[in-house]
């Protein structure tokens, strides 16, 4: 994922193929069961009435959505 680099990344296999759609980096399994993680969006109250906000919001939300759930298919 870090192109034109020797440095490697972890990312949940959804969002590994997600990324690679056009086959530009290698995947590989990792060696262990990684531990679930969870990913939250926090934002200060003054923000939620926020257009940019509520959008970024929205956009971190359906990237880190596995595939086939409601808050993906908005890509």
């Amino acid at each position: 994922m870090v192109r034109n680099t020797d440095l490697a990344v972890i990312f949940p296999e959804f969002l590994s193929r997600r990324f690679n759609k056009a086959g530009e980096f290698q995947l590989m399994s990792l060696p262990f069961d990684p531990p679930p993680i969870e990913v939250k969006v926090h934002t200060h109250p003054r923000f939620n009435n926020d257009l940019g906000v509520k959008w970024l919001r929205s956009l971190i939300v359906a990237v880190f959505a596995p595939e086939g759930t409601s808050a993906a298919s908005g890509l």
